[in-house]
């Protein structure tokens, strides 16, 4: 999403499973890996997560704390430093890139934003199109990459084009057809490398993870596609990038944050079989859609999913723009924050405990794959063991009026089991459990953490989450 409109891993390591009905294993969404020790975690019956204290499947990162525009001189330094991003992503300037480049060690500004702003035609109500002058469109992207180099603000990476399935900024109605769009990204590249060999570029961005050509929508770009093009052509991108914010053109299912891991894994499939592409990385450089993007239950299930797909880099997506409210250029970190940039609401705290997640990520698992976790420890096997927790199955407007579900298909509450191998003998563990409501307003602080005693019983530890809301989000430290 750019401007005021939604346009619309199989890996080495991934999160693993490891729920257990007695010696029985239940079967897993992410992997087949087994936890290091034999004593049950979740069991049949019950709603449960399971989290094993001696499985690592990684470093964590913070990989999906990257921002979409989001800021301005009233962004708060401290709210922003707070979430220690990783990635920004934009079409601000030379100002904004050399601000945003002091949190974030990955940034990528966007071409065809500036493309589109420096051919605006109000009369056409949208920029020119690429197609209609090559030399001009090519000139431009060479002398704009040129110049950010010159004055020493150029990214980390150029991103030819956004979203070329909705063509937002250009003229409205238009629908390339696939030639053009394709052309696009190979007049594109070629363009940034000749201004700057060395640099790296993105493409396709596109709205959503379509695999495949879909006659019913012959102007939308496919992945297929643009992987046969660039391997033909020559063309090696430094990242592979695509938007989880539920474009209508996706099945239903494949819309949802845990489809994601699917999605990453088939693209890596593709790349696979495609050998002269080399080895791109892979970005979700857009995730949330604008409905669910205040909802904390739904930003964990996206955290989660992301990280259990472990991409390279993860963008938020930012709100829609409405009369009185910019939207995506507002200060407010992508709605993290109000529009004054500084007071947080409640998914502000939801990646303030995410951005302390430290150390190893370690191996979770759900019964209910609309109940998402994500968990670490400094390491595998010793130290405090932390969870996020989300419940995302429907978004109401009885409680944000953006989403869009009706309140009849709201869930009751569910109690919940987090179930957590620790290690060690026999003892007591306390757990320090922080709320995250599903509300739509300020929240200065986050709510206070109630501190619960658990017995620790054959290196497990239980803790029950009572009442979990859809739309909440808990997170849990376990000492």
């Amino acid at each position: 999403m750019v401007g005021g409109r939604v346009r619309r891993l199989a890996v080495g390591v991934s999160v693993l499973a490891l729920g257990f009905v007695g010696a029985v294993r239940i079967p897993s969404l992410a992997s087949d890996v087994r936890p290091a020790a034999a004593t049950p975690l979740c069991y049949a019956g019950q709603q449960c997560v399971a989290v094993d204290g001696d499985v690592a499947v990684g470093p964590a990162t913070r990989k999906a704390t990257g921002f979409l525009h989001g800021f301005g001189s009233a962004t708060s330094p401290a709210r922003i430093a707070a979430l220690r991003p990783t990635s920004w992503r934009g079409s601000g300037g030379q100002s904004q890139q050399l601000q945003t480049s002091l949190y974030a060690n990955t940034t990528t500004e966007i071409i065809s934003d500036y493309w589109i702003r420096a051919t605006y035609n109000p009369q056409r109500g949208g920029g020119m199109l690429p197609w209609e002058d090559w030399n001009r469109y090519s000139n431009f992207v060479t002398n704009f990459v040129a110049t950010a180099k010159q004055q020493g603000w150029a990214p980390t990476f150029w991103e030819v084009q956004n979203e070329p399935d909705s063509w937002l900024g250009y003229a409205p109605g238009v629908h390339a057809n696939i030639a053009d769009i394709l052309r696009v990204f190979q007049v594109g590249y070629a363009a940034v490398k000749r201004a700057d060999p060395s640099a790296k570029v993105i493409g396709p961005s596109l709205s959503g993870f379509l695999e495949r050509h879909n006659p019913a929508r012959p102007e939308l770009l496919d992945m297929t596609t643009f992987l046969d093009f660039s391997a033909r052509e020559g063309l090696h991108w430094d990242a592979i990038a695509w938007h989880e914010t539920e474009p209508d053109y996706m099945p239903v299912a494949e819309r949802r944050p845990e489809a994601i891991p699917g999605h990453v894994a088939r693209l890596r499939q593709m790349l696979a079989a495609r050998p002269q592409l080399g080895h791109p990385l892979i970005f979700v450089n857009e995730y949330m859609y604008p409905a669910n993007i205040d909802v904390p239950g739904w930003r964990v299930g996206y955290v989660a999913a992301l990280e259990q797909a472990n991409v390279d880099v993860a963008s938020m997506s930012c709100p829609l723009s409405t009369p009185g409210d910019d939207g995506c250029f507002e200060p407010s970190l992508d709605r993290l924050l109000e529009n004054d940039g500084s007071t947080p609401r409640p998914g502000y705290w939801v990646m303030a405990f995410y951005a302390n997640m430290l150390g190893q990520r370690l191996a979770t698992w759900s019964s209910d794959q609309h109940l998402s976790a994500f968990a670490t420890r400094l390491s595998a096997g010793s130290g405090p063991v932390q969870v996020l927790l989300g419940r995302h199955v429907t978004c109401t407007t009885a409680v944000n009026p953006l989403c869009h579900d009706p309140l009849s298909q709201t869930p009751p509450p569910v109690n919940l089991t987090v179930a957590v191998r620790v290690g060690g003998g026999n003892r007591s563990a306390v757990v320090a459990i922080q709320h995250i409501p599903d509300a739509n307003r300020s929240m200065l602080l986050p709510e206070a953490p109630k501190l619960l005693t658990v017995p620790i019983v054959g290196g497990v530890a239980r803790v029950p989450v009572n009442n979990f809301t859809d739309g909440e989000a808990y997170a849990l430290t376990i000492t």
